[in-house]
């Protein structure tokens, strides 16, 4: 993802910037006579660039920290809506698999396989279970389009 590739980029970056700014703290504190006064203006004001230079930094990775964080919420309520779907529908043929595997074990003491049109009255039973429980899903509002679309 290129949000955590900026985000180790700018860690790269501070990890550069820290000893940078160690070094021109020294500068600033140190009485040695090699260093002469007139060019402690400038030490002092690489001191406060690299102290900017952090400053943004971390300012930067706590908006990538928060574009990921959003990212990651965005993804998590996709898998849920799809997950929503699936559970719908195999809530839908739960029912209709039981009712084809009493059927499906060939018993010879089902009195109601004798019928003559059993085959039609099961398909028929089957149909209208699955139409209802897919009409009370709709009712609730658990099924509606945008939740069983692709949305990119």
């Amino acid at each position: 993802m290129k949000i955590e590739t900026e985000k180790r980029k700018l860690i790269e970056l501070k990890k550069i910037a820290t000893p940078m700014l160690d070094i021109a703290n020294q500068l600033v504190n140190t009485d040695s006579p090699v260093i002469n006064k007139n060019t402690l203006t400038y030490f002092n004001s690489l001191y406060n660039t690299c102290s900017q230079v952090i400053t943004e930094i971390e300012s930067q990775k706590q908006i990538l920290d928060g574009m990921a964080n959003f990212y990651y919420a965005a993804q998590g309520q996709r898998m849920n809506e799809i997950m929503k779907v699936l559970t719908i529908v195999s809530s839908i043929f739960i029912p209709l698999t039981f009712i084809a595997g009493v059927y499906g074990m060939n018993f010879d003491i089902m009195p109601e396989l004798r019928y003559h049109n059993s085959y039609f009255i099961v398909i028929g039973v089957m149909f209208l279970i699955g139409a209802c429980l897919f009409a009370f899903f709709v009712s609730k509002g658990w099924l509606k389009k945008r939740d069983y679309t692709n949305q990119e």
